[in-house]
């Protein structure tokens, strides 16, 4: 059974990555070099779980604001990291040793935000049963679109004009690492459509490239070598 909680120190930092490489549902968004680039907006306040062995069974990416606990604002979504020897009994143990310390201290609201479950290793998802068990309520739905690539969608009629007439024009779509080519445009777009700006700097968002160069890559349409459109991708 899970007996201590206690909130992530930078020492533990080795500790944490590896439990999240071996989790059944981390993604390299839970790792502390993501996570902690902008550790000078967000007040973290991660929890790691130990069992009554002291081996740790639990990671909970998270930060504090106004005595509210996020599972984590900086990020898209959270929540509870586990390992495939995970039961239900145990994570049970672990969610009453987390409210116990919740209530020691003094954190009496939760936003959890759940990992879709299409990045689960394998289904893992008992945190909503025991969210649902302690009366939760569900504040927000968001959409997400999916494709399944082993039963991929035809090319519509519209999609193929498209491709056709970028092939006439010249387009081409090229990986790239020049992200301040590419900058501009995002935010030209994301100001004039949506009145955004993008949630990492130009600065930013090469630091965490270049720390995760087989998760995040930059794709560039360009006519003459000037580059028109663009898309980042996190795999």
């Amino acid at each position: 059974m899970v007996k201590t909680i206690i909130q992530y120190k930078p020492e533990k930092k080795t500790e944490w990555d590896n439990f999240v490489a071996k989790a059944k549902n981390g993604v390299f968004l839970f790792f502390r070099d993501y996570m902690d680039y902008h550790k000078d907006r967000f007040h973290d306040y991660s929890l790691m779980a130990y069992d009554e062995s002291g081996s740790l069974v639990g990671v909970l990416p998270a930060n504090l604001e106004n005595d509210v606990l996020h599972t984590h604002a900086g990020l898209t979504f959270g929540g509870w990291l586990i390992g495939f020897d995970m039961t239900i009994t145990r994570y049970q143990t672990l969610f009453e040793a987390w409210i116990n310390y919740l209530r020691v201290n003094s954190i009496l609201k939760v936003i959890y935000k759940c990992i879709p479950h299409i990045y689960h290793q394998v289904p893992a998802q008992e945190d909503l049963y025991l969210m649902f068990s302690y009366d939760a309520k569900v504040v927000r739905r968001d959409v997400t679109t999916v494709i399944d690539l082993n039963h991929k969608l035809p090319y519509s009629e519209r999609k193929k004009r498209v491709l056709r007439k970028a092939f006439k024009n010249e387009l081409s779509v090229e990986k790239s690492n020049n992200y301040r080519n590419f900058w501009p445009i995002l935010e030209n777009v994301l100001e004039t459509r949506y009145g955004k700006k993008p949630v990492h700097t130009v600065e930013e968002i090469e630091k965490l490239a270049h720390l995760f160069p087989r998760n995040i890559h930059l794709f560039l349409a360009n006519r003459k070598n000037e580059a028109l459109a663009g898309a980042v991708i996190y795999e």
